[in-house]
């Protein structure tokens, strides 16, 4: 008959995640909310990280774009602030409910088409991963329906740096839904949401909504405790099995 032999027990998986999960508890990022364009939009001033503009020129360069101006009366932020439409004419505007149009469009004879333009800076705080959620826009002017609108043309940028492609949205008065994600952020990056005629502004009143969510990337310190957390938990499964192989020879000899 063989000799038995103590069989020495390690740590097992279940007594390392008791250990960890209260440190790992905090170190996982989870995603806030940074900014909502209904939300957030007043009839008096900008708030903060907000801007609301119009291209002067071809999209794409901030150079060229210019401040819509409140219209306080109105709840709404337009071409001159007084007085609607602009001459032109020239119908693109922003209210505090989301009501939203573009500019004119090339079918209107202009050189470019004329696109909203709604800009958010990231604010301290704010900065990591960052997501437009919760797109959403629908036609709020039903003469547009059975194709009387083309529809919207809209457009991301980060900086003068566009952002995946163009959408083309077909008019409809049922909401279609869009995301976009524009990566890692710092403070002072600036995200655009260009809102365009898609060639013709006939009937392109809208409804437009979204959010902008924020994930902040982990400290050097939060990488390195989640690492060593994988890894312990990993150390310890692979005592526990080889705890169990030892176990299994013991009782084998001893049998």
């Amino acid at each position: 008959m063989g000799t038995a032999h103590e069989v020495i027990e390690f740590p097992s998986i279940q007594s390392w995640k008791w250990l960890l999960l209260p440190l790992l508890s905090g170190a996982i990022p989870s995603s806030t909310s940074a900014a909502d364009l209904t939300g957030d939009l007043t009839p008096i001033s900008f708030p903060a990280g907000w801007s609301y503009l119009r291209n002067t020129a071809v999209m794409g360069n901030a150079a060229d774009y210019t401040p819509l101006l409140c219209d306080a009366g109105e709840s709404r932020y337009d071409v001159t602030g007084a007085g609607f439409p602009a001459p032109g004419p020239n119908f693109t505007y922003i209210t505090a409910s989301g009501g939203s149009h573009p500019g004119r469009g090339t079918a209107q004879g202009d050189a470019f088409n004329g696109y909203l333009i709604l800009a958010y800076t990231i604010q301290p705080g704010e900065q990591g991963l960052v997501t437009l959620v919760n797109g959403s826009i629908r036609g709020n002017n039903l003469s547009g329906a059975g194709g009387a609108s083309n529809g919207w043309d809209l457009r991301f940028y980060v900086g003068n740096s566009q952002q995946g492609s163009s959408l083309i949205v077909p008019w409809s008065s049922a909401s279609a839904q869009f995301s976009q994600t524009f990566g890692q952020l710092g403070v002072g990056e600036t995200i655009y949401v260009a809102l365009g005629p898609n060639g013709n502004f006939l009937f392109d009143g809208s409804v437009l909504g979204l959010q902008l969510d924020s994930t902040p990337v982990p400290e050097p310190q939060t990488g390195f405790l989640i690492a060593f957390g994988l890894l312990a938990a990993g150390a310890s499964r692979n005592k526990v099995e080889g705890a169990l192989r030892w176990r299994k020879k013991v009782s084998e000899i001893a049998g």
